[in-house]
């Protein structure tokens, strides 16, 4: 572990001591492919959102701006606009969203607003979680084949902090935000997806243990990563197959301060809201074993 977030800091001290000008100079498509290295680096997702946050101050950022645009070769406006978009879908943070509209306008003008292009602003928009922007997008562009939302409502109880999460009613047409109570004594947030199969099999083996499936009875939280479709049908799906185990949407990442990853599947295993393991493996027999053994050792010696 130390060997890698040695890889990490070092890997990114190279990046940052480039000058503020390296997109001038090296050219966007440079400044660009560093910013996807960066973000594929290993290490902790918050120290990581910083250093894209820094990358892109220097490298993109000075060239965001309406006379840049203006003057931009086809190739470097994709650039930026790419750029852009992957800020605002991989850092989660709308403000890139800003960068976005500036270059769309400037690509609308020249007329190579294409269908990837609105598919791209339409995948930033339900990541940062904008949903009736998102709806506006998709009717306004209907070549671009893209999904209207389902009507976002927030519960009657929802706090001002603390987790939240995305339930979808039985018929899909509408989202429901919710707290989610992790507090309370042992617990398990699995990090998933609907059409991920080793989900489906952890799940699926957690569900036929019967001591698993007692002791993490309603103590089971299954959430889904922000993506840039919500696919209502596949959660509809995973629910009528798992009516004990729902899934649901995280609203946003930054809420669940007790996440340090969110690969697909991860399993957390909680006491009173700390992580007391955590589990990653796609093999359902590991999953389960390594489970039932971070229960065991929370139990008190007799």
């Amino acid at each position: 572990m130390r060997g890698g977030c040695r890889t990490f800091w070092s890997a990114l001290a190279l990046m940052l001591i480039a000058p503020a000008v390296m997109a001038a100079d090296a050219g966007l498509a440079t400044a660009y492919s560093r910013l996807q290295q960066a973000a594929a680096l290993p290490g902790p997702i918050h120290l990581r959102n910083e250093q894209l946050r820094k990358l892109y101050a220097t490298s993109i950022a000075p060239q965001q701006t309406v006379g840049h645009a203006a003057t931009a070769t086809p190739a470097d406006l994709a650039t930026l606009y790419d750029a852009a978009g992957f800020m605002a879908t991989t850092v989660r943070d709308t403000a890139y969203l800003r960068d976005m509209q500036l270059d769309l306008s400037e690509l609308q003008r020249r007329k190579l607003d294409t269908d990837a292009v609105y598919q791209s602003m339409y995948g930033a928009l339900v990541i940062t979680r904008r949903f009736p922007e998102a709806t506006t997008l998709a009717r306004r562009h209907r070549s671009a084949k893209l999904e209207v939302l389902p009507r976002l409502v927030e519960s009657s109880d929802l706090r001002k902090s603390g987790p939240t999460e995305l339930a979808f009613s039985p018929d899909g047409k509408t989202l429901t935000r919710q707290h989610v109570n992790l507090g309370k004594g042992i617990g398990m947030v699995v990090v998933g997806s609907p059409s991920d199969a080793a989900t489906a099999a952890a799940v699926s083996a957690i569900e036929a243990d019967p001591k698993l499936s007692t002791a993490l009875r309603e103590k089971m939280t299954l959430v889904a990563p922000p993506t840039p479709a919500l696919d209502a049908a596949a959660f509809g799906k995973w629910n009528a197959t798992h009516p004990a185990t729902p899934m649901t949407l995280v609203y946003r990442e930054s809420e669940w301060t007790m996440i340090t990853h969110w690969t697909v599947p991860t399993f957390y295993v909680l006491d009173h809201g700390k992580v007391i393991a955590t589990i990653q493996d796609t093999d359902p027999a590991v999953v389960r074993r390594k489970i039932a053994a971070a229960l065991e050792a929370r139990r008190p010696s007799k």
